[in-house]
């Protein structure tokens, strides 16, 4: 839905599901493993991800 509200080809859609791609995405914004996200490891995650940072502020 979120690539459908940018316009975006399906050829541009990652292969994975959105729930995938969102356990993929806190992962490797989960900086201590803790289970939880803080306002920091949240704005690097979104500042290292070209894809989600397209997402969030397009």
């Amino acid at each position: 839905a979120i690539y459908d509200m940018l316009g975006a080809c399906s050829s541009n859609r990652p292969a994975d599901s959105a729930e995938e791609r969102a356990k993929n995405i806190f992962a490797k914004m989960d900086e201590n493993n803790d289970g939880q996200l803080t306002q920091d490891e949240f704005l690097k995650g979104c500042l290292q991800d070209e894809e989600l940072s397209k997402m969030l502020a397009p």
